[in-house]
Formats: structure tokens, C-alpha cells, sequence
């Protein structure tokens, strides 16, 4: 992980220039031909306020949520800086169709750290394999390895 100094770390998301380019596609055909007549891709078709909003009902949960939140928390404050921004993928259920913690030992935690990464010693080795024979002699002639 790598940490920032707070002045490199300030992000202000609404201070990103989105630059759309306005590229025209050549599709090969008259797209005017498979739309309606009098079609106009600017036009609002919907009447916004004939949809109705219904507000749902506040959920009492019988509890105080500000006391389970960090202070000064704002479920709608924007991220202050780049280690603000968390990716969250949906953990996927699979049904294997069988339980499989009779299958594992009792108390298995998947997430428990059974060793230390950081303990593990890579050792690299600079020795150069000897062979018994010239390998560019099983090559074809003007082999190149890096010829694309």
C-alpha cells in the first residue's frame, strides 16, 4: 500500500474535466432510414412530471444508527482524496448443493491469517543452467526469439 502526502492526496472530483469528443461514426448507412419520421434525438418524448414519486416509508429500526458511525459522518459527502474511493464487488453466492462444513475442520475461517506473507524469504537464484549441448543447434536456421 502506498501513502500520500495530504496535498497529493486532495481530490476534489467535481474539479474533473470530462472532455466528450464529438466524433462523427461513419456506420455505412443512412441511420434516418430505421427511425421513426420526424425523429429528433434532442426531443424529450416523456412527460416527466406525469410520472408519479412515491415515497417510501422511513424504516424504524428501534435503534440509534449515529452511535454505530464514525463522527462526523456524511452519507453524502463526496471522497476527500484518492484513498477515499473503495471498489466494493458484490460477493457472488454459489450453491454447491451440499454443506460444505462437514467438509472442513471445526472453527475453519477462511479469512483468518493461518501465516505471515510477509515472513515468507524469496530467494532468487542467479545461477545459469548449464546444458549438455548448443540449443541453437535444434533451432531453425536464423531463429530469432524476439522476431514477431
Amino acid at each position: 500500500s502506498r501513502t500520500y502526502p495530504d496535498s497529493a492526496a486532495e481530490l476534489d472530483l467535481n474539479e474533473i474535466v470530462f472532455i466528450e469528443e464529438d466524433e462523427i461514426l461513419d456506420l455505412g448507412f443512412d441511420t434516418s432510414d430505421y427511425l421513426p419520421e420526424g425523429f429528433d434525438a434532442n426531443e424529450v418524448y416523456v412527460d416527466l412530471n406525469g410520472i408519479t414519486f412515491i415515497e417510501e416509508e422511513e424504516i424504524e429500526l428501534g435503534f440509534n444508527t449515529a452511535l454505530y458511525l464514525p463522527e462526523d459522518f456524511d452519507a453524502y459527502a463526496g471522497p476527500t482524496g484518492i484513498e477515499g474511493i473503495t471498489y466494493m464487488e458484490e460477493e457472488e453466492v454459489i450453491d454447491l448443493g451440499f454443506d460444505t462444513a462437514a467438509y472442513l475442520p471445526e472453527g475453519f475461517d477462511p479469512h483468518e491469517i493461518y501465516f505471515d506473507l510477509d515472513s515468507v524469504v524469496y530467494i532468487e537464484e542467479d545461477e545459469d543452467i548449464v546444458l549438455d549441448f548448443d540449443p541453437a543447434d535444434f533451432l531453425p536456421e536464423g531463429f530469432d526469439p524476439y522476431a514477431l
